[in-house]
């Protein structure tokens, strides 16, 4: 509408010139002066009208993307608000369902072998204490992983890197969960060469090798193989855990790192478990300026290979 007034006042001002021209040429300044004030007048009024027009189009720039930032800004806050119901969900599903049943399990075998103890025989007995080991040991891996992931989510974890030797780290974990591998027979093969060191946090990299450990002998058959190998290449070291176990649908693969979309299931002998402990070991690579990959093939078991920083 502005700029159509500023048009149409061109027009008349290109007039008030002309007839200003024509009366000097005619000699007649009174005439010719009045017209040219009406020219000088018009130039104030286009100048300052395109002026306004200028400010009306900053301010309708500013308010678009001042709407455009309120936007993202909402789009912003939505998605956090969700990843925090997400986690908040997932947090009571694993203190209700998860954490409940490993308790529960322990406090009724338990009452069990108090009230009948006399009078079943001792195969029986060796069984239901047996179920409360593993019930046992089930909660204290959960209860690992749920404190260092709470951590993780309210920004307490310390992050302290050092020069740490992968070998020794793997063997540590190795023998904490050689009942598991004792149980189905697995036999573990350790390729690590003494110079796989990495620049990270050892407390961080420790529960990293023991869930990936763990997730290996979970999804191995009885009698199958785990193979732990390391590498140095450039400036970075490769720890990878192959195993000859059940295996991975393709579709399912994108969904083991991710809290939304959480993907469990048993292992070879009805093991359960959260899919909490691939989200802290991406979480705690993420921390250490690591990567994770996967490999897999239902039937064919799974290749987990880990990067992080070599010490240098």
């Amino acid at each position: 509408m502005i700029a159509n007034a500023i048009h149409s006042n061109n027009h008349l001002m290109n007039f008030y010139g002309q007839i200003a021209e024509s009366y000097e040429k005619k000699n007649m300044p009174v005439q010719a002066l009045e017209y040219y004030k009406k020219l000088f007048t018009l130039k104030d009024k286009i100048f300052s009208d395109k002026s306004q027009n200028k400010i009306f189009e900053m301010e309708i720039r500013y308010e678009i993307e001042k709407k455009a930032k309120e936007s993202e800004l909402y789009k912003l806050k939505s998605e956090e608000l969700t990843l925090i119901n997400t986690t908040k969900d997932k947090f009571f599903r694993i203190i209700h369902h998860d954490l409940l049943n490993p308790f529960t399990a322990i406090y009724s075998t338990a009452g069990f072998l108090s009230q009948y103890y006399d009078k079943i025989d001792e195969d029986k007995r060796k069984h239901y204490i047996e179920m409360i080991l593993n019930s046992s040991e089930r909660l204290i891996k959960l209860m690992d992983n749920l404190f260092a992931w709470v951590k993780t989510q309210t920004g307490e974890i310390d992050y302290n890197p050092e020069n740490i030797g992968l070998r020794e780290i793997v063997s540590h974990n190795v023998e904490l969960l050689s009942g598991n591998i004792c149980a189905k027979e697995i036999i573990v093969e350790l390729k690590i060469p003494k110079t796989c060191s990495a620049h990270a946090d050892k407390n961080m990299v420790d529960l990293i090798v023991r869930n990936l450990l763990a997730n290996s002998i979970k999804f191995t058959f009885d009698k199958g193989k785990i193979s732990i190998t390391g590498k140095n290449l450039g400036k970075t070291v490769y720890l990878s855990f192959k195993d000859t176990g059940m295996g991975i649908e393709k579709h399912n693969l994108k969904r083991l790192f991710k809290l939304s979309e959480t993907f469990t299931s048993p292992g070879t002998k009805d093991e359960k478990g959260t899919g909490l402990g691939l989200i802290l070991v991406k979480e705690f690579l993420d921390k250490n300026n690591g990567k994770i990959s996967v490999e897999s093939k239902p039937g064919k078991g799974s290749k987990f290979t880990i990067e992080l920083p070599k010490y240098i």
